[in-house]
């Protein structure tokens, strides 16, 4: 009876260290997303995954690299999960998502005032650009496979900013919201303008690995959760703390 009673104490422990443990989530600057303020993680993807693991009753870890390594991280099975990113071929090969979206983005063509553009909806009227690209970003097949044009990598959002703020290149492609945060911060938005035709919108989500036998039920749980933000107005109410 006592040996019955230990194990069941053990297994009880057991259980316990591993929900105690914090899933560990990576991410790479993308304000007003996900951003750095002064040594602390904010945005609204950050708030609302946090609030989401919160409903979980999951502890959460959320640490943030250049994108390439955010990627290289869940591969390896350093990271439990990524965001904020959408869905391709090429990542759903060890990545699984849940069904929930946590933001659609609008990836739109930056350009210096400087060398006005014009951008009718083709990758034919790109033809003979040099366009600043964020490494390891999914524009899409089409875009990433053009000969018409050409692609200078960036490891950072605000690098592509920059690089068209120096007239460096002709175009940069961001999410919008992304564009306008970092153009402010840079001090460069008066210089800049953007085509408000987007290439792409785009669904982001929360992702995590696919060889990890927990994240179907991690999955479940915070489509529960979002869904649960969703319907009593906390998601919306994050939303607006950053956009408003």
């Amino acid at each position: 009876m006592k040996k019955k009673l230990f194990v069941t104490m053990l297994l009880l422990a057991v259980i316990g260290i591993a929900f105690a443990a914090p899933i560990k989530i990576v991410t790479s600057p993308w304000p007003p997303y996900e951003f750095n303020d002064n040594g602390h993680l904010k945005g609204t993807d950050v708030d609302v995954i946090r609030e989401a693991f919160s409903r979980m009753g999951i502890p959460v870890k959320i640490e943030m690299y250049p994108w390439a390594r955010c990627l290289k991280m869940v591969q390896s099975g350093e990271a439990e999960g990524i965001f904020t990113l959408s869905k391709n071929p090429k990542r759903e090969k060890f990545l699984i998502y849940p069904e929930e979206v946590i933001n659609y983005s609008e990836n739109v063509f930056f350009y210096n005032k400087k060398k006005p553009f014009k951008f009718d909806g083709t990758l034919e009227s790109l033809k003979g650009r040099l366009i600043a690209v964020t490494q390891n970003y999914n524009y899409g097949k089409d875009f990433l496979e053009s000969n018409l044009f050409r692609r200078d990598n960036a490891s950072y959002d605000v690098f592509g900013i920059r690089k068209i703020a120096n007239e460096r290149d002709d175009l940069f492609i961001c999410d919008k919201l992304v564009g306008i945060s970092l153009a402010k911060k840079e001090g460069v938005l008066s210089k800049l303008s953007y085509i408000p035709k987007p290439l792409s919108i785009k669904k982001m989500f929360l992702a995590f690995r696919k060889d990890n036998p927990k994240s179907a039920q991690l999955i479940k749980d915070f489509d529960k959760a979002i869904k649960s933000m969703k319907k009593d107005g906390t998601y919306k109410k994050i939303l607006d703390r950053y956009l408003k």
